[in-house]
């Protein structure tokens, strides 16, 4: 049996908002925040150890730090997130952070505490299921966060045992499409070669060896009819949990299909 994620679905983008706003100061800094995440993203992106090495050095030069302070950075955020290079000096006892609407961080808001416990619970009992909100609403993010709680990375590759990963559909796509950005978000370097018996094999093996107890994927509505079944079929033979997020059209039309195509969807995931 399968279960929705019910929280989500009542909460509105402004509500939201206005919750992460009464948390935050605007950064007189920003433009040195953004500069710092630009440069950070560049090492963390770098495709070898030569690169990467060379991104440290242009980002030290670039801030007027010490390659080691870069490195202590990049640990930084690694473990608590991108929101720590915004931290600067106190000012009447809180900290200065730049508005989300302004730059790329997420800050955990109270209904994340009840998302993380309703995927460890989907977790632990091996069930699929659905998490559904309005569009801009940070769910996306929160599920990055959850898998940060769980999975650490190393460079671009996760660090083994990976127990949660969390892929984004960036497209409309199929069976192809999924399990590339399946293999992206690991960091596997053979993410686009082979046809799709290949690109299946490469997967259900890498999940297998990485450990993984929970698969979530992002922007599940993009998602074609083939690429579902492909999840159901991860679930159903190798009893990994599939979480399906996205917009209230992931759930009110899709999932909620009569059709008999459908059928094995409906019943795998409501």
């Amino acid at each position: 049996m399968s279960k929705g994620f019910p929280a989500l679905e009542i909460e509105e983008v402004s509500t939201m908002e206005e919750e992460q706003t009464k948390h935050l100061l605007v950064n007189e800094d920003s433009v040195d925040y953004l500069k710092k995440v630009d440069l950070i993203d560049a090492i963390c992106q770098a495709p070898d150890k030569a690169a990467r090495r060379d991104a440290i050095v242009d980002a030290a030069k670039a801030l007027g730090k010490s390659t080691r302070t870069i490195k202590r950075m990049i640990q930084k955020v690694e473990q608590i997130g991108v929101a720590t290079l915004a931290v600067g000096r106190k000012d009447k006892g809180q900290y200065l952070i730049p508005k989300i609407g302004k730059a790329n961080t997420y800050l955990p808001l109270n209904r994340d505490t009840e998302l993380f416990d309703w995927l460890d619970d989907q977790r632990d009992a091996k069930l699929c299921g659905y998490i559904t909100s309005a569009t801009g609403s940070g769910l996306l993010k929160a599920c990055q966060l959850y898998r940060t709680q769980y999975v650490k990375r190393r460079g671009t590759l996760l660090e083994i045992p990976a127990t949660v990963i969390y892929a984004e559909i960036d497209q409309h796509g199929g069976p192809t499409d999924l399990y590339c950005s399946i293999m992206e978000e690991i960091g596997h370097p053979l993410a686009h070669v082979g046809i799709l018996r290949d690109l299946r094999a490469r997967v259900w093996g890498t999940l297998k060896g990485y450990g993984v107890k929970i698969l979530i994927i992002g922007n599940a509505d993009y998602l074609t009819l083939e690429a579902f079944n492909e999840l159901i079929d991860v679930f159903t033979k190798m009893r990994i949990p599939v979480i399906l997020v996205g917009t209230y059209y992931l759930s009110d039309n899709i999932l909620e299909r009569k059709s008999l195509p459908y059928v094995r969807v409906h019943d795998s995931f409501l």
